[in-house]
């Protein structure tokens, strides 16, 4: 017992003799560097037109003003002092982690290089000769920066400049300003921030309430890119830039965009106000003229479809779950699309007809705002039921069983046909302009959604569809279900065979008819996320870039050209647009695109880190090489592309495009729509 007790003591003793205090690894301090000039000083450098490599020890020290956290700065910061700002251009992304908003740096300017891009002043690292055979500036390599930039304390938010549109000056260029009481112009509303659906940045109007306009540019690339601008007034934050003569403002991130309040004329983005019920508007209607109460908004459901134009571009039919529908006339062109849920600010509106069809007219399109996706359920009625009913089911949205189509003369859907059902008839309308107006009527009992309407010199009671996917059955019976792009390619099998019967495909166009590097016969078509396949048609057509399309490739011929998968001889009429949509390519290496080609074939890729080459010339026109670090492939172009004399760029870049073969060897091969949109240089 009296060892075991000496032991217990002599464990103890060890245990208080431990120490239990880990070492904490040395936290890195701020550092702050001894200044001797401001970017004022720095810019002194500059010569236009000129690349100066800065001669002299200068230590600067500025706080990061916008950083590439969000994407609409791309491979450079903006840094400010209280003398000004510029544009560091780094040749890395990601930089936001090293150099987030409202940290201080230090910038060691010896050896590196002042110039200007259209007219904004900018620091890099180096220059290299460009696609024109100019030098361009590029940023500071990765490897180089800590010669060149300290890392400084987090000074915290930096305070805008507040300004006003007429008054902004060559001292604000490149700072983050703050301008009070502005707005998007009407023209503007409805749009999102950069034009995701072709992959464009975009120039936006912002006015004040005395007319005052600048650019507000945002890129493709940027976080915000897709969403909708706000419709309100209010204040926007952003670094002021420049480009040539044009004056902008580039937006750091969405939050520095709030624009809430009431609009210069008054109007009320948000729908304030008391919301009223369609039905209750419509009551309001005297027979005549009417102008409609203020404070009073309605919100509903669009279910017209502009994309198959339909109806008139000015035109949309809003209607509420549970209660009607009414027309809506806009000032301008407008841009719902069918099932967008949307609100309208009516205060003091005209309520009037027009061939007896009851609308608001002439609504300010900053009046309307999109809040959401909904649909509506249609109303399964017989034609007796709508005709005795018509002036309560007006601009509604209604089904008819058992119905068929007729037409004195001709047979597609162009203007006036009949629609009847086993309790009556009454006129069936379709635009010329419509997208479907020369598709052929289909035959045999059909079920037809339709929406309720009045028209023509007799104001005469008339039933019109959204788009084909309205019409249910004909043709004995038979409904055309859809098959995937995979599953249709996957009947062929080595020779020309023949699609199953009773099919379509639906998909986004992918290829740019109107730059010219497919012929005028052909689109390609792939579905989200999926697979994509050549449509060749019987003849030249009109569909372009983005268009989502159904097309009935029933008992079509599926075979090849060049090696090159295609549906072939399709009829015009087979192809129905359903609206607009984008797509985004899948991101591969040649390498990969090489080793699970057939997979990929005819669908949209991009490849970064890429340079391009030609063994004679610099044009587009024919077969560029394309490397990277994989692997090489050929990118094609088509000598009557719009581009096709254009000089390919030189350096890194980075391609988007469509995967296809040709020529006598069935090569492989990218082609681009058009470098605009498809060719990325960093």
């Amino acid at each position: 017992m009296k060892h075991h007790f000496l032991f217990l003591l002599l464990i103890l003793t060890l245990s208080a003799c431990v120490d239990r205090d880990f070492d904490i690894p040395p936290v890195p301090q701020p550092v702050e560097l001894e200044t001797n000039a401001s970017i004022e000083d720095l810019k002194g450098y500059f010569v236009p037109g000129s690349f100066t490599t800065i001669p002299d020890d200068l230590t600067i020290g500025a706080v990061v003003a916008a950083d590439d956290r969000s994407g609409n700065y791309f491979r450079a910061i903006v840094v400010q002092d209280e003398t000004g700002g510029i544009e560091l251009r780094i040749n890395s992304t990601g930089l936001y982690n090293d150099f987030p908003m409202g940290s201080k740096i230090f910038i060691k300017a010896k050896g590196l290089i002042i110039s200007d891009f259209n007219g904004l002043i900018q620091l890099g690292g180096y220059t290299e000769i460009g696609t024109d055979g100019r030098p361009r500036l590029i940023g500071i390599e990765p490897a180089l920066l800590s010669d060149y930039i300290v890392k400084g304390k987090l000074e915290g938010g930096l305070v805008a400049k507040k300004r006003n549109i007429n008054e902004l000056s060559s001292s604000d260029i490149t700072t983050l300003i703050e301008l009070e009481d502005v707005q998007f112009v009407e023209a503007s509303l409805g749009q999102t921030f950069a034009d995701m659906v072709n992959n464009r940045s975009r120039n936006l109007n912002v006015e004040d309430c005395d007319g005052n306009v600048i650019i507000v540019r945002t890129s493709n690339f940027a976080s915000f890119g897709g969403q909708t601008v706000p419709t309100g007034n209010g204040n926007l934050k952003a670094i002021y830039s420049v480009f040539g003569a044009d004056k902008q403002l580039i937006v750091r991130e969405v939050a520095d965009v709030i624009l809430t309040d009431t609009r210069c004329d008054g109007s009320d983005p948000g729908g304030g106000g008391e919301r009223a019920s369609i039905s209750e508007i419509r009551n309001l209607f005297s027979g005549s003229n009417t102008s409609l109460p203020n404070g009073k908004f309605i919100q509903g459901i669009v279910i017209s479809d502009r994309a198959a134009e339909n109806i008139t571009s000015r035109n949309l039919v809003i209607q509420q779950p549970d209660d009607r529908g009414i027309v809506i006339r806009f000032d301008v062109t407008h841009g719902f699309n069918l099932n967008d849920e949307i609100t309208i600010d009516i205060s003091g509106l005209e309520l009037n007809e027009f061939n007896g069809l009851l609308q608001i007219n002439n609504v300010p399109l900053i009046r309307a705002r999109k809040v959401g996706t909904g649909s509506i359920s249609p109303i399964q009625l017989t034609i007796a039921e709508i005709t005795s009913d018509f002036e309560n089911l007006e601009s509604s949205l209604v089904r008819i069983r058992e119905a068929t189509l007729s037409k004195t003369s001709g047979n597609t859907f162009s203007l006036n046909a009949t629609i009847t059902d086993p309790t009556g008839s009454m006129d069936f309308f379709t635009t010329s302009y419509a997208s479907f107006a020369n598709s052929s009527l289909p035959t045999g009992e059909l079920t037809i959604t339709a929406i309720v309407s009045q028209g023509g010199t007799e104001s005469a009671q008339q039933l019109s569809i959204r788009n084909l996917t309205d019409i249910e059955g004909g043709s004995g019976g038979e409904n055309p279900t859809p098959i995937s792009i995979e599953n249709l390619r996957s009947f062929y099998q080595g020779t020309s065979t023949l699609a199953p019967t009773s099919r379509f495909i639906e998909g986004i166009v992918i290829s740019d008819r109107a730059n010219s590097n497919i012929t005028n016969r052909n689109l390609v078509i792939q579905e989200l996320g999926g697979k994509g396949i050549v449509i060749r048609f019987t003849e030249v057509h009109s569909f372009n870039l983005n268009q989502i399309l159904r097309i009935d490739v029933s008992s079509m011929e599926i075979s090849e050209f060049n090696g090159l998968l295609q549906v072939n001889n399709v009829p015009l009429n087979k192809a129905t647009s359903m609206g607009t949509g984008s797509l985004s390519p899948k991101v591969f290496t040649i390498q990969e695109i090489q080793e699970d080609f057939e997979n990929w074939e005819s669908t949209l890729v991009r490849v970064e880190d890429v340079n391009l080459s030609k063994t004679s010339g610099n044009t587009f026109s024919g077969t560029v090489l394309m490397k990277d670090s994989t692997g090489e492939i050929d990118m094609f172009t088509t000598s009557y592309s719009n581009f096709a004399d254009q000089s390919f760029p030189t350096g890194m870049v980075q391609v988007t495009g469509i995967l296809g073969q040709g020529g006598t060897a069935q090569a492989r091969q990218i082609s681009i729509r058009n470098p605009n949109l498809d060719i990325e240089t960093p």
